[in-house]
């Protein structure tokens, strides 16, 4: 379960976002997922975090013809595409942490104009340890990322009916009281729009890590979900490679 709000001054040229997620209380081991991984799981997706969102932006329209946003909080780095969360599926995919980075501490900045879109972000790397974590503000300003898109067809911004997008970051994670940097790379195409007599919605995307110091991992990914008559077909299929942790428990168990 999650509470969302926005507060936003007439115009909007103030927009406060929130998001609080209870996923700490009702799932605090986790859920199952197919290859799921990340923050200390694997083969499921970790629980976020009870302050999921607390994005500040100030967006100022018509700056020489453009569009510039500029927000600061906790929330989503520009990098990748769009968080499962917001897209058909309901379990989530294998890339979640290859594809999308999400609850950091993070200032933001997008112009747009044109059709075209140039987003970048500097961020705290390390991620959240548990659903309560706050701590990760404190590695703030040792990451970046970067995402540049085009937009064409019907509608506007996200809402168009057409985008391609390409993202690269540097993500600095402590382990053990080291920091260990990676490269991050996605690139995808989404499509949505009427097909037929029905709306449909399509996405592509290539994501990969490349570590300083271990052997990365990719994914490639493509999802589609027609919606007629009342009906709602949807397929996914994933190519992914993740990281690997030695069992030691008992089965049944996740050690």
């Amino acid at each position: 379960p999650a509470v969302m709000a926005n507060v936003e001054r007439e115009g909007g040229l103030l927009t406060l976002r929130t998001t609080l997620n209870f996923e700490g209380v009702t799932q605090r081991d986790g859920a199952l997922a197919y290859g799921g991984w990340g923050e200390g799981f694997i083969d499921k997706r970790h629980p976020h975090t009870l302050l999921h969102e607390f994005m500040l932006s100030f967006n100022s329209w018509n700056v020489r013809g453009a569009d510039f946003s500029l927000s600061a909080g906790k929330g989503f780095a520009p990098y990748g595409t769009d968080d499962p969360m917001a897209r058909p599926g309901l379990k989530y995919p294998t890339n979640h942490h290859l594809s999308q980075i999400l609850e950091r501490w993070t200032v933001n900045a997008v112009l747009l104009k044109g059709g075209w879109s140039a987003e970048a972000g500097i961020f705290g790397g390390t991620e959240p340890v548990g659903p309560y974590d706050l701590s990760n503000i404190e590695s703030f300003g040792d990451s970046w990322s970067v995402r540049l898109a085009r937009r064409w067809g019907s509608g506007f911004g996200p809402m168009a009916e057409w985008e391609a997008s390409i993202s690269s970051a540097k993500v600095v994670e402590s382990h053990d009281s080291e920091d260990y940097a990676t490269r991050l790379w996605n690139l995808a195409v989404r499509h949505s729009g009427m097909v037929g007599n029905g709306m449909f919605y399509g996405l592509a995307e290539a994501s990969r890590s490349e570590p300083e110091e271990y052997e990365g991992h990719f994914s490639v990914l493509g999802e589609a979900r027609w919606d007629r008559a009342g009906h709602q077909p949807y397929l996914r299929v994933e190519y992914a490679t993740r990281p690997e942790y030695s069992r030691t428990g008992d089965a049944g168990t996740d050690g």
